[in-house]
């Protein structure tokens, strides 16, 4: 041991529930694939609007990353979506502004500005078709 640190073992109350849901996985997976293709399809031509680039294909889609021009516009963009009862995150700040990590490994200018950016969407597996119609026309009648 180098430090300290957590031991984690789990329950097999907490086991038993695993093995359930792990039998869901796979439905769930191709659920939150055919969210993530309709936001991509819908999405696509918002000028303002960055749309991810990797594949959909081998990933669990588990979120849904978008980037935005400024930090203006995102804080913009997340309280017309809020206003609208669509629940926004933001996922993924730099390593730097955790207070353990302060100042280490120095600066991180791109870093710094992407998490001001990014914007993570709606995205799990109870999504409704209804509620991805509200999210993709909340979006598209934003106006930057």
């Amino acid at each position: 041991i180098t430090e300290p640190g957590f031991k984690y073992q789990m329950s097999e109350l907490n086991a038993a529930v695993a093995r359930v849901q792990l039998r869901k996985l796979p439905k769930h997976n191709a659920h939150r694939r055919e969210v993530a293709k309709r936001f991509l399809s819908e999405l696509k031509g918002l000028d303002w609007l960055r749309l991810p680039t990797t594949s959909i294909e081998d990933s669990s889609n588990h979120l849904f990353i978008v980037r935005l021009p400024d930090f203006e516009t995102r804080s913009r963009l997340m309280r017309h979506l809020a206003d609208r009862n669509i629940h926004t995150s933001v996922h993924y700040k730099p390593i730097n502004h955790y207070k353990l990590y302060a100042g280490q490994p120095g600066p991180t200018p791109v870093s710094d500005q992407i998490a001001k950016e990014i914007l993570s969407l709606p995205m799990h597996a109870s999504l409704s078709e209804q509620d991805v119609d509200r999210v993709i026309t909340a979006i598209r009648a934003f106006t930057p």
